[in-house]
């Protein structure tokens, strides 16, 4: 990147962007055409003063399932619902 001839699109983790946004090494991506594709919620984490200096390849959802009945029969709290 210093000798200015870094490529023009590149993957890095968060901690490079960081130190190249302090130097101006980043462009603003707001207007790619796939922006409009993403959520709201993610927008939201994409965005830096009103400017996107990343994009992520995959966006994905975990989520945890458990056996009420048997949180119940064990007399354990459902930690999700903690009244039910």
């Amino acid at each position: 990147m210093e000798t200015g001839k870094g490529a023009d699109v590149f993957m890095v983790n968060h901690d490079i962007l960081l130190k190249l946004k302090a130097k101006e090494q980043v462009a603003d991506l707001s207007g790619l055409h796939t922006i409009p594709d993403y959520t709201d919620q993610m927008l939201t984490k994409m965005k830096d003063k009103g400017k996107m200096y990343w994009v992520p390849t995959t966006v994905f959802a975990l989520g945890s399932y458990c056996n009420e009945d048997l949180l119940k029969k064990h007399k354990q709290k459902n930690l999700i619902h903690p009244d039910d």
